[in-house]
């Protein structure tokens, strides 16, 4: 499956496999794990991340494409964040 990946202002293609049944129920039940965590503590995913989250259900992208698209969406909301261990200031 091709992705096009937008990575700042730069747009990249990403082959990624198909992921199996398996692998999908696995995403799936981690995604929603994830919505009942946050619902906990009365916050919750935007439809920005659902959408993001998504596709990595969907499999259309894999793990380091999901942390990249993540990044993106946060350096575009808040701007270039100094965070340990990501090479950027």
């Amino acid at each position: 499956m091709l992705t096009l990946l937008k990575v700042g202002c730069l747009s990249m293609a990403t082959t990624s496999p198909p992921i199996s049944a398996k692998e999908q129920a696995k995403r799936q039940q981690a995604l929603i794990a994830t919505i009942a965590h946050l619902r906990i503590e009365d916050l919750h995913l935007d439809n920005d991340l659902k959408r993001i989250f998504q596709r990595h259900v969907d499999g259309e992208i894999g793990d380091e494409e999901l942390a990249a698209a993540i990044d993106e969406l946060n350096e575009r909301r808040f701007g270039p964040l100094p965070v340990s261990g990501n090479g950027r200031p």
